[in-house]
């Protein structure tokens, strides 16, 4: 699935690359705090420091969702009048997005084994009244970065955190069951990925037909 996808568009773009390294046996050792994660985010943070500005720390069930910008580069950018030169984070507040009534439609016109990415049909975002500030998760500059976890930063080289406003941009956690914690189960629509739904579609056509 999500796998093999990433695996053959970046392989069929020449321009892009994709890593990817296996965690699973480090589930087996349970002495390692939480199952592992936060040795593979040092990992990836110290293995990509020098490689990459910007690094992205998401689950895959989760999506950080810009409203004004279509890419994250331009999302950025269109912060730097409110946030100092040396910025080590940015945070992204978490949204919890639940299953909708209605099943997910299927692809058009080609492989009707896939289905859209659960992103474009669980629009329904829920107003839970649990503390804003839990789960967040955020995309940092390695450079200025000591040690993180998994929800943040924990020790850097200089900076400072910028909040980034949920009016501007949220992170999407996806999941078919809501924590306990969530209270208020209302929901609201939230579409904005809809304008993207297109172009994904007809790429993921291209690609498995």
């Amino acid at each position: 699935g999500t796998i093999r996808y990433l695996q053959e568009r970046y392989s069929k773009d020449g321009a892009l690359n994709l890593e990817m390294f296996y965690w699973r046996e480090m589930y087996k050792h349970k002495i390692l705090h939480y199952n592992g994660q936060l040795l593979a985010i040092h990992d990836c943070m110290y293995r990509n420091m020098y490689r990459a500005e910007y690094l992205i720390v998401t689950d895959l069930d989760e999506l950080i969702i810009p409203f004004k910008q279509s890419n994250y580069m331009e999302m950025i950018k269109s912060y730097k009048t409110s946030y100092s030169p040396d910025t080590h984070s940015f945070r992204f507040l978490n949204r919890f997005f639940a299953t909708n009534d209605t099943p997910p439609p299927p692809l058009p016109d080609c492989n009707k084994t896939l289905a859209l990415p659960k992103y474009f049909h669980q629009t329904h975002q829920l107003r839970c009244t649990y503390n804003i500030n839990l789960r967040p998760k955020y995309i940092m500059r390695p450079q200025l970065v000591i040690q993180v976890a998994v929800h943040g930063v924990c020790q850097v080289i200089k900076g400072r955190e910028y909040h980034v406003s949920a009016n501007n941009a949220i992170l999407g956690h996806y999941r078919n069951v809501v924590p306990d914690d969530c209270k208020d189960r209302r929901t609201s629509e939230q579409v904005v990925l809809l304008k993207y739904q297109s172009r994904v579609t007809q790429q993921m056509c291209t690609l498995y037909y």
